[in-house]
């Protein structure tokens, strides 16, 4: 799993845009795009229905979306949790 592809697939459902996305990320547009089909090409999926001006998500999405946002979450107590010893050893 590649997790900087994941934030793409969120920064892309956050924002809205693959453009919006790259800005928030600090990457080029292709870049992010780049990351997404990664993602579809080696999971077998389709993160998107790309439009002119809409992206559209489809079912097998809206699953990724959940799951990303557990994995966000599982990273967030893994950091905590990864932190309290080094806060320890300083002695608070």
């Amino acid at each position: 799993m590649n997790l900087a592809a994941l934030r793409a697939f969120d920064a892309v459902l956050s924002t809205g845009g693959f453009a919006r996305a790259a800005e928030r990320l600090n990457l080029s547009q292709p870049a992010v795009s780049a990351q997404i089909l990664g993602l579809e090409r080696m999971y077998g999926v389709s993160l998107f229905r790309r439009g002119l001006w809409v992206l559209r998500l489809p079912s097998s999405a809206k699953r990724w979306r959940r799951m990303c946002a557990g994995c966000w979450a599982s990273c967030a107590t893994w950091n905590i949790s990864c932190a309290r010893p080094a806060i320890w050893s300083r002695g608070n």
